[in-house]
């Protein structure tokens, strides 16, 4: 498996497709909603895993991201991707087997039944949908990882600086950010 590849827009799209169109309804859209927000925000498994409700202001468009060493940043969420946040916030909502609070996993599994988990997805759980999703689409496989470099990468063809990319990812320095340039 590739430590980390450039995924092409048309290849995100191509597999949250295939998420939308999943039989598991539910499944698909959190799916859909996972793929977008590594695609668009360019953020580790540990750090998914571990978003709960209060990790996003009030309109999706910026979340705090705890990373390496617990350190906290401020991401902003791209337009494209809050709609796939807004689609699982409303059928997890809907479905929950719990009353969601703040601090509630906003990720969370989706059982065979159709019924949803109360606690946080595992980075296992990430890795498989990442893999399985592409597979499913017929593209080039990927890995967790090449979502963080494809947001770096679009960020810095947009004309970014390496610093705010940094910044965004989370990487220590510059100097980690200038190998996807």
């Amino acid at each position: 498996m590739p430590a980390g590849r450039y995924i092409e827009p048309k290849e995100i799209r191509e597999a949250i497709v295939v998420c939308l169109s999943d039989e598991n309804r539910i499944q698909g859209i959190r799916d859909a909603a996972v793929l977008a927000f590594m695609y668009g925000v360019g953020a580790r498994r540990e750090e998914v895993v571990s978003l709960v409700y209060d990790s996003f202001n009030s309109d999706y468009t910026m979340v705090t991201i705890y990373g390496k060493g617990r350190k906290e940043r401020k991401v902003p969420v791209p337009s494209s991707v809050q709609r796939y946040l807004y689609g699982w916030q409303a059928t997890h909502i809907s479905m929950s087997p719990v009353d969601l609070t703040p601090q509630s996993p906003f990720f969370v599994a989706v059982r065979k039944n159709g019924s949803l988990g109360d606690t946080h997805l595992t980075t296992t759980t990430i890795w498989n949908v990442v893999v399985e999703r592409f597979k499913q689409a017929g593209l080039k496989p990927v890995s967790p990882h090449s979502f963080r470099r494809s947001m770096a990468t679009n960020y810095l063809d947009q004309g970014e600086n390496e610093g705010t990319v940094a910044s965004i990812g989370g990487w220590a320095s510059v100097q980690l950010v200038q190998r996807y340039n």
